[in-house]
């Protein structure tokens, strides 16, 4: 192998592991404590004050919490960051619990979820600006994940969910806000990943193939 296609191959390595980052636990209610519920204002319109979880990190970011105490309703609320340079262009759903009748049966139910930028949450109501806020069938995700392919709501409620402005993905830079709830009063678990990547820059992708045009034509000459 020449040191030119050794180069080459260096290049595509490095840029290739820089793009696609790394696995994190970003947060894990079983050893941090639970997240907030959230503070609605006085005319209830918002909510606010989650748990500020901090930024996400170039690749797999990995949430696992329990909504719900036993019998009490309390939903989960929590922030981060997506850094300058990377955008969001999955939020997955890894797993999320059932409830459970008093024979120990699985209910079957929908939870709420939401998602919008900053770190304030528009309630559910005429025209509030949530990116989306829907409910979501847990039978789905078991479905979606017996499967291989975990939901990913960037996707599936990337025109507002039932409610909500609506999202365009990648989502950009910037903070944004989750909220949780099933009303149930019985504890939900969750696993939520959120899937940060590099934003394209020109620079770097055509220092890329410049360098592997170069060597091409080098190569052509002998």
């Amino acid at each position: 192998m020449t040191k030119r296609l050794q180069l080459t191959r260096a290049l595509c390595v490095l840029y290739t592991s820089s793009v696609v980052g790394s696995a994190t636990v970003l947060y894990d209610e079983n050893i941090g404590g639970q997240v907030s519920s959230g503070t609605p204002n006085a005319d209830f319109s918002l909510l606010l004050s989650p748990s500020d979880l901090g930024a996400l990190s170039l690749g797999d970011n990995t949430v696992i919490g329990t909504t719900n105490s036993e019998g009490v309703t309390v939903g989960d609320f929590f922030s981060f960051d997506v850094p300058i340079g990377m955008h969001l262009s999955h939020f997955y759903v890894d797993d999320m619990g059932y409830a459970f009748d008093a024979n120990g049966d699985e209910r079957f139910q929908f939870h709420f979820i939401a998602l919008d930028d900053g770190r304030e949450l528009s309630f559910v109501q005429p025209g509030n600006t949530a990116l989306f806020a829907s409910l979501i069938e847990a039978a789905e995700v078991e479905v979606a994940n017996s499967e291989g392919a975990p939901k990913d709501l960037l996707v599936d409620y990337a025109s507002g969910g039932q409610y909500g402005a609506g999202l365009s993905a990648p989502l950009s830079a910037g903070t944004y806000n989750v909220f949780f709830q099933e009303t149930s009063g019985t504890p939900i678990s969750y696993e939520f990943r959120f899937v940060t990547e590099l934003v394209p820059e020109p620079s770097t992708s055509l220092l890329l193939a410049l360098s592997s045009l170069f060597i091409l034509s080098r190569r052509s000459k002998y």
